[in-house]
């Protein structure tokens, strides 16, 4: 008997540790220790053409190119700050499926890119963007920013595989501040979805040590 309540217990201690290793390799993983970030420096992130609509209207705004430039931390990042969003490049951007042209800006800048978080599974980074705003301006004004009209960031995931970086993917991106004639297209608290961005050049991002 004593032998085989040691063979149970041995056999139960392997399961458990199986069981913690497997959830270990598919939870999301911290950066305590920082990130090892390569090659960093000025990047660029592109959508050609760019949309983003308006989820209460369903209103569309779109550019034929929405340019980000960045730069980041190369090598190790010893906190979550990795690096900042500095100016954009919009061209040939309206509203309404072209009914009317706007022009659009960043306010804000720079925007603080801070890294949170990893999934192992996937090659994620998630994280937050702090102080990002587009202004409209044109026939229809208005403002794209946080939760809040003074929310002090939106969420981010980047995937080292594809090298895709989508802005505000827990859909905490809305509008604010509508005025002037925007025929329906755009109404004041309205979550609003971007499209994602491929970065150049590819960036990859993963928890130091």
């Amino acid at each position: 008997m004593p032998g085989t309540i040691r063979r149970v217990t041995a056999v139960a201690t392997a399961c458990v540790a199986a069981t913690s290793a497997a959830l270990l390799s598919t939870a999301p993983a911290s950066a305590a220790g920082g990130w090892d970030i390569t090659p960093g420096g000025n990047f660029t992130a592109t959508a050609s053409p760019w949309q983003a609509t308006d989820a209460g209207t369903g209103g569309t705004l779109s550019c034929s190119s929405l340019i980000l430039r960045g730069q980041l931390l190369s090598g190790v990042a010893p906190t979550s700050a990795i690096g900042e969003f500095t100016g954009a490049t919009f061209s040939n951007c309206s509203g309404g499926g072209g009914a009317f042209p706007l022009s659009l800006s960043l306010t804000g800048v720079p925007w603080g890119i801070s890294a949170t978080g990893y999934d192992q599974a996937s090659g994620t980074v998630s994280g937050t963007i702090g102080g990002l705003g587009v202004h409209l301006s044109g026939t229809c004004i208005a403002d794209i920013g946080g939760a809040t009209p003074t929310a002090a960031g939106v969420s981010f995931t980047y995937r080292n595989a594809t090298h895709i970086l989508t802005i505000g993917a827990a859909g905490d991106l809305h509008v604010w501040n509508v005025t002037g004639l925007c025929l329906g297209l755009l109404n004041s608290g309205d979550s609003i979805a971007p499209e994602a961005f491929d970065v150049e050049p590819p960036q990859n991002i993963v928890p130091a040590g």
